[in-house]
């Protein structure tokens, strides 16, 4: 028996594929409401974040200073690296706790890290520039490395809040 054959005519090739998937239809109306309000809360999340940081006020507590502690010799250096407000040797504290965390040294203002306070204190501040009263970049406080070994932690605070620490090596 012979084979049927199609009809003459032109061919139509489909896939399974056009079988098998309902034919695209655009996005529902639902689906372009919840884009819009996705992108609306981000941009007002963003617009929101952009008002806070412009608009926050800094307060005396805001201001920060840098240190860098480094060894030098037997002994680490505490070096004010910056300042952003006046500071003064009379109202500018260093503390240091041990390895363990302990107090090692209570707050100290600057203006009683001095050779004659050596002794006790095992700490000396040194003003780069004497003829300036306060605290500036450059200025340092050595501190020796056997009363306060490697792994204790010093920080230098003011009276408004400001502070940075950092490790002795």
């Amino acid at each position: 028996m012979l084979p049927i054959l199609p009809p003459p005519g032109p061919r139509r090739d489909a896939s399974v594929a056009e079988h098998l998937l309902p034919p695209e239809r655009p996005p529902s109306r639902r689906v372009k409401w919840i884009a819009v309000i996705i992108a609306g809360v981000l941009v007002s999340l963003a617009l929101l974040a952009a008002i806070l940081v412009l608009t926050s006020p800094l307060g005396p507590g805001d201001c920060f200073f840098i240190i860098h502690v480094r060894p030098e010799g037997s002994n680490s250096s505490v070096e004010i690296a910056h300042v952003c407000r006046e500071m003064l040797p009379t109202s500018t504290y260093l503390w240091i706790r041990d390895p363990e965390g302990g107090i090692a040294l209570a707050a100290t203002p600057f203006s009683n890290l001095t050779d004659a306070n050596w002794g006790t204190n095992r700490a000396l501040y040194i003003d780069a520039d004497p003829d300036e009263a306060g605290i500036r970049p450059g200025d340092s406080v050595l501190v020796e490395r056997l009363a306060y070994p490697s792994g204790s932690w010093v920080a230098v605070a003011d009276l408004a809040g400001s502070y940075d620490m950092g490790a002795l090596q």
